[in-house]
């Protein structure tokens, strides 16, 4: 499934980002009474995740059973909170090359934002959501919206996730900028439950 650009209503309030790829993770959770207060266990993680397919491959933990080495985790190709901003790119900081996470929110709501200036032609990014704590707060419903040149490429959710959800959301070619949505063999949203990397389990 690839997702067109969708039109914006004349009463959206829009923040324009400046990346050539710019996605955005925010979410809600029902028993969060209060999404907008601050602190530790205040409100519910969910988490990011954007990697770079070309290198995240073989060897990894397979976490979702199909026989294949996961990206999820992936030091240092698959961008997230422990992995903020990774050198993907040249050695010159100049480059602008490199992806960043601009946020953790670990508390509840997002947003959580991923930027990359200038991509790598020839890649394949996969964009990916962890619930990586509920802090006793239940399921969540997320959503991820992906910008291509400050345009909305695609949105995906409300999705309901629950604790340790791994959400495979999309991949994203480059240059063309065709985004496409993970599926699981049965063609359906590839949620795998019970995720839990061997190296980062909270």
């Amino acid at each position: 499934m690839r997702y067109a650009l969708k039109g914006l209503g004349a009463d959206t309030v829009l923040v324009i980002p400046d990346e050539a790829i710019h996605v955005e993770l925010t979410w809600h959770t029902p028993n969060d009474s209060d999404e907008t207060d601050t602190g530790a266990e205040a409100g519910s993680d969910l988490d990011l995740h954007f990697v770079h397919a070309n290198y995240a491959v073989g060897g990894q933990y397979d976490g979702d059973g199909d026989g294949l080495g996961d990206p999820w985790f992936n030091q240092p190709f698959d961008t997230h909170w422990f992995n903020k901003h990774p050198n993907w790119g040249t050695w010159d900081a100049a480059a602008n090359d490199d992806p960043g996470l601009d946020r953790d929110d670990t508390d509840g709501a997002g947003p959580e934002n991923l930027n990359l200036a200038v991509p790598q032609d020839g890649a394949n990014y996969i964009v990916g959501v962890h619930y990586w704590s509920d802090h006793t707060f239940g399921d969540a419903f997320a959503t991820v919206r992906i910008y291509l040149f400050h345009q909305l490429a695609a949105e995906f959710g409300e999705l309901r996730l629950g604790y340790h959800d791994l959400w495979c959301v999309a991949s994203i070619a480059w240059p063309s900028g065709d985004v496409t949505t993970c599926v699981n063999d049965k063609g359906e949203v590839k949620i795998t439950p019970n995720y839990e990397h061997p190296t980062w389990v909270p």
